[in-house]
């Protein structure tokens, strides 16, 4: 019997979790051969992809330009997103693609959030109610900055001041329509980012 091979305990390690595919294909006809392979690796949910192809001449005499490509999807629980480029010869693509899918009654349960006005906390801790009706006091409210009511339970009290003060900034009511704004500064967003970014090598690496 051959010789047992091992597999060194880092590359174990590094591979746990990893799903690798690919495959050769071979395209021919009278006029020209076109060898193609492509090769696969995912981990969680991370997806790597790439080919290359090169076309043969048959008959005439020539140099077709081979053609590679390299892709990387990364998916979310009802989305992801897939970034993709390729190279013939001189010639470059580059394209990026998404998709989010909403699960039953997804759409509906987002329009039926219970909507608050950050902007008008009451005495005891509450907010009044995204929009503004007819009666005097509601006309005298400054303009609305609405967030579901359980995004605005777990934002703080700078991050509320910020997000209304930055609504009321933006002229409002311009073509009969509210000027949207962000509720978080892209200072948050980078900071979540980069928490997720820590924690998405963390899992690399386990």
């Amino acid at each position: 019997m051959g010789e047992k091979i091992s597999v060194p305990n880092y590359l174990k390690k590094t591979l746990k979790g990893t799903t690798i595919g690919g495959g050769v294909e071979i395209y021919d006809n009278p006029e020209v051969s076109v060898p193609k392979g492509t090769l696969s690796i995912k981990k969680g949910k991370t997806t790597i992809f790439g080919g290359a192809e090169k076309p043969f001449l048959k008959k005439q005499k020539g140099n077709v330009s081979s053609t590679l490509s390299l892709g990387v999807t990364r998916e979310g629980n009802n989305s992801s997103v897939s970034l993709t480029g390729s190279k013939t010869g001189k010639e470059k693509n580059l394209g990026i693609s998404f998709s989010k899918s909403f699960k039953s009654g997804g759409l509906k349960k987002w329009f039926d959030q219970k909507w608050v006005d950050i902007g008008s906390k009451r005495k005891d801790g509450s907010y009044a109610p995204c929009g503004r009706s007819k009666l005097a006091a509601d006309q005298k409210r400054k303009y609305p900055k609405c967030v579901p009511a359980a995004k605005a339970a777990r934002m703080t009290e700078s991050q509320r001041k910020s997000a209304v003060a930055r609504k009321r900034a933006k002229a409002q009511g311009v073509g009969g329509k509210p000027t949207n704004v962000s509720t978080f500064t892209k200072k948050y967003y980078g900071g979540m980012i980069k928490i997720w970014a820590q924690h998405y090598l963390e899992q690399v690496k386990a």
